[in-house]
């Protein structure tokens, strides 16, 4: 049986000229790991995301552009074929650009935010879930946002304002406790019944973050 790993360097051996292939097996890897593929080459994961950004320059396909982008660790670059050098903002700013296509449809699954799935999950199974929705724009939007200066405000190219707020809050689910500090005027026994509502929505919702996780690696599996 062939991890999701092995599936991909398949991948590549059936469809050398195949970018997203490249890109799927570079996303896959961990910092710094390498793969020897069919014709004898020794790639890293960051060689195997520009070669799979190379090859699809002609398709405008920004997808690779956002895989490499999440994949470099911080206040590092990546070297392109054509000899640029771009940190991850620019290259999730290149990805957005009105001439790059990331999937085909870009609609983007109500009530889910890969703001929170970023946080659960870390931008790498996260932009794997967004793979699987066919969400990658969303993803992309996202994870720039995280890249920008507290209070910095930018418009894409199709007009989309993505802006990080001045003091951004960390993320937490509302409590009973907070509610009613807020208005000054729950009862005892509306808070705890708000308490146990709360609990019960928190345990749905780690029930599907863990069902969703375990459908995305079922998805690289089967690739």
């Amino acid at each position: 049986v062939l991890d999701r790993k092995q599936l991909f360097v398949e991948a590549v051996r059936c469809d050398p000229d195949n970018g997203l292939a490249y890109n799927s097996l570079g996303l896959v890897m961990a910092a710094g790991e390498q793969v020897k593929l069919h014709d004898g080459r020794v790639l890293s994961s960051r060689e195997l995301l520009v070669r799979g950004i190379q090859i699809d320059t002609d398709n405008k396909c920004g997808f690779g552009r956002v895989a490499l982008a999440v994949t470099l660790p911080p206040k590092e670059t990546a070297t392109l074929h054509d000899g640029r050098t771009l940190n991850s903002r620019q290259l999730l700013q290149e990805a957005l650009a009105g001439d790059m296509d990331l999937d085909t449809g870009c609609a983007r699954v109500v009530g889910y935010d890969y703001a929170v799935a970023i946080a659960r999950l870390g931008e790498q199974q996260a932009l794997v879930e967004a793979i699987r929705d066919n969400n990658v724009k969303a993803f992309a939007v996202a994870a720039l946002r995280r890249r920008l200066k507290p209070g910095e405000t930018i418009r894409l190219a199709d007009g989309t304002v993505v802006r990080r707020a001045a003091s951004a809050p960390a993320l937490s689910l509302p409590t009973a406790a907070a509610a009613g500090g807020r208005s000054g005027r729950a009862s005892g026994t509306s808070q705890r019944a708000s308490t146990s509502a709360t609990g019960r929505a928190t345990t749905a919702a780690a029930k599907d973050q863990k069902s969703r996780t375990v459908a995305a690696e079922a998805w690289l599996s089967s690739a």
